[in-house]
């Protein structure tokens, strides 16, 4: 599959009213570089183009879709039109908003289906490209470049899921499982108990769902509130070192605050240690055990009372008085053993004495009652210094605070207030990813989150109905299958990884030559070999080159739009980069500004493709956009006689020559 983008439409909205048209002839170019200056609207035209392609906007509140309103206007539609070309047919997509309800209507125009549909209803065949995920492969900034960096997040692995298709395996599973429904009802469906079992079953798997689905969500939750936590925490950090002094007070009396709190958990844990103990409670304690052990010791107390000497007896053929036992003997023996010691009790009796003749003597009894009351009164002292330094601490971030702005304050009430949703996320995703307790009741399992214990009750229901419905061997093929597509899946993941990580680094040895970084592994994000973190131009190299790779890798093809691609690259890596982009992508729009021309735009035009025969013509196609305003005054009495469009609000020019003189101060946005 092949999808291009024609161009695209906007009226009434925030961004100016424009029509950007990328044919030559019939064809999309291959390199479009659309040039608009801060105030344009580029990333509002990037949100647009987004939305137009995934549908999303259905899901948009009233206040955002009324912030698509220009400031200071009062109109009450606006309009943004999408044409593409899928597998040479065209597909328009539009937008309608209404910002007086704050809502926005689609209509799909193609005619494959029929004409005007009055819905977002892409054709069949790119449900599963245009989804939001895999749109912002894409059509995406330098926010999601960075991103594919973040080990909190799972853009990386979703990539490649989404464009080689991977999902379609779990595709298969459910199939599996709906096919295996159908045959255990054909096969048993007048067995007793079959619909209660089979309910129960898709109960479970329903449960599973919903938790595994909590559990993604909260843990999106945990992630994004540890990071604004680290933010905040740095801003306090940040603003406290510029109080040096009472910052620096403020760390020395948290270390004594430490100290003082492990000096406490230390006397406490003697305490418990000796109050268990009762020769430290009272002396009299003491005295009373030295007699139980001399008493212990006059009665020849265990070695000669133990039950199992009597037990050892009744092996003998003869008693010990030198009698031969008989049955009846033997079973009086037998009985008044029970009278005596068993070998527990003898060790006991036995550690007990040890214990006493090694550690209590008669002399000076009262010091180990002194012992323990010199610790309680110790205790006493060393909360009186823990509670001293915690007011210390206390008065000293109070001082800082008072010092500090209403911000400041803020940050550490935002920062309390998120530390205490984070234990309550972390309680809940223990609660779903510990294991299986004597306390999960599978009776009660709508109301359980542990999925282990989900999963094992699961397997256990299907073996059940498997049973119940004659389809055992059925079922085992089922399990079989399925373990298969987990390890292919496995395998796949792998091999493509692999390949994508060596092609990727043989291209960033191109790209940051200078200073090259490499990919060491693809998980959840892209991890560099060697460091952690890279700078903004090297996260964006990485980034591109990462998802121009991958989008070359398919057989399906993609148009690649980015809003300010260059922006926070230096002049040798946007060279390179620019040499790369036409080779790994059919079709390359570029959202611009005049600062990321040097090195940048005449590299890609040199190396996009020829279109004609003429081999001095190149497929870029040069676009400038700006706004009608009092700035814009003077550049709009010096236009161009040709390639000049202009609507009541924007002028389009169409040009390479125009795109390379363009240098307006750039303004700030007012959108």
């Amino acid at each position: 599959m092949k999808i291009e983008i024609i161009g695209w439409k906007t009226e009434g909205l925030r961004c100016p009213d424009m029509e950007i048209n990328l044919l030559s002839g019939v064809n999309p170019v291959h390199v479009s570089l659309i040039q608009m200056p801060n105030g344009t609207a580029k990333t509002t035209t990037l949100s647009l183009i987004r939305a137009a392609m995934n549908g999303e906007a259905d899901k948009w509140g009233a206040e955002k879709v009324k912030s698509f309103r220009r400031v200071n206007k009062f109109n009450s539609e606006g309009k943004f039109t999408l044409d593409l070309r899928v597998d040479e047919k065209r597909l328009t997509f539009e937008l309608d908003f209404d910002f007086e309800e704050g809502t926005v209507n689609y209509s799909t125009i193609s005619p494959s289906l029929g004409g005007i549909i009055p819905k977002w209803e892409p054709p069949p065949s790119l449900y599963r490209f245009l989804n939001q995920k895999f749109v912002q492969l894409f059509i995406f900034d330098g926010e999601f470049a960075k991103d594919l960096l973040d080990s909190n997040k799972t853009h990386a692995s979703q990539a490649i899921d989404s464009l080689f298709q991977l999902y379609l395996l779990d595709e298969i599973k459910r199939f599996i499982d709906k096919d295996w429904n159908q045959k255990t009802e054909k096969k048993a469906s007048e067995q007793r108990g079959l619909t209660r079992q089979r309910n129960k079953v898709n109960g479970l798997r329903e449960r599973i769902k919903k938790v595994e689905a909590i559990k993604d969500r909260k843990q999106e939750e945990l992630n994004l509130l540890e990071r604004e936590s680290q933010d905040l925490e740095t801003k306090i950090d940040e603003y406290n070192s510029q109080n040096q002094d009472l910052y620096q007070q403020l760390t020395e009396n948290k270390e004594e605050k430490g100290k003082a709190e492990e000096e406490v958990k230390s006397r406490i844990t003697d305490i418990m240690m000796q109050i268990r103990q009762p020769q430290y409670l009272h002396e009299s304690f003491i005295s009373d055990l030295i007699e139980l052990k001399d008493k212990l010791d006059k009665a020849k107390l265990p070695e000669k009372a133990s039950r199992q000497f009597f037990t050892d007896i009744l092996e003998e053929e003869k008693c010990i008085c030198g009698r031969e036992l008989d049955c009846e003997t033997r079973e009086e023996i037998q009985r008044r053993a029970n009278l005596y010691l068993s070998d527990d009790t003898t060790a006991f009796l036995n550690s007990l004495k040890e214990d006493i003749r090694n550690k209590l003597t008669p002399e000076k009894p009262e010091k180990f009652v002194n012992l323990l009351t010199e610790n309680i009164e110790g205790l006493k002292t060393d909360i009186e210094v823990r509670q001293y330094a915690e007011t210390k601490c206390r008065t000293i971030d109070n001082r800082l605070t008072e010092q500090g702005d209403t911000q400041l304050k803020s940050w550490q009430k935002s920062l309390v207030d998120k530390e205490i949703e984070k234990s309550d996320l972390e309680r809940l995703l223990e609660q779903i990813n510990r294991t299986p307790n004597h306390r999960d009741d599978p009776k009660n399992y709508e109301k359980n989150l542990c999925i282990q214990s989900l999963k094992k009750w699961l397997k256990e229901e299907e073996e059940k109905l498997a049973e119940i419905s004659n389809t055992v061997e059925l079922t085992k093929k089922k399990q079989i299958l399925q373990k298969i597509i987990d390890e292919s899946l496995k395998k796949a993941k792998i091999k493509l990884t692999d390949s994508l990580i060596e092609e990727c680094n043989g291209y960033l040895d191109i790209v940051l030559e200078r200073d090259p970084i490499h990919i060491d592994k693809i998980e959840n994000s892209l991890y560099l070999k060697g460091q952690k973190e890279a700078s903004m131009g090297q996260t964006l190299s990485v980034g591109y080159t990462f998802l121009t790779t991958l989008l070359d890798r398919g057989q399906h093809k993609f148009p690649l739009v980015v809003d300010s691609p260059a922006n926070a690259i230096d002049a040798t890596v946007r060279r390179a980069i620019a040499k790369q982009i036409p080779d790994l992508c059919h079709q390359f729009i570029a959202l611009t500004i005049s600062t990321e021309r040097e090195g940048f735009t005449d590299t890609l035009n040199n190396n996009s493709r020829f279109t004609t025969p003429n081999k001095n013509s190149r497929s870029t196609k040069f676009v400038t956009v700006f706004r009608k305003t009092k700035g814009t005054e003077k550049l709009q009495n010096t236009l161009p006689s040709e390639g000049v469009t202009q609507t009541e609000n924007c002028v389009i020019v169409e040009g390479k020559e125009y795109f390379d003189k363009f240098d307006l101060e750039e303004y700030e946005d007012d959108i």
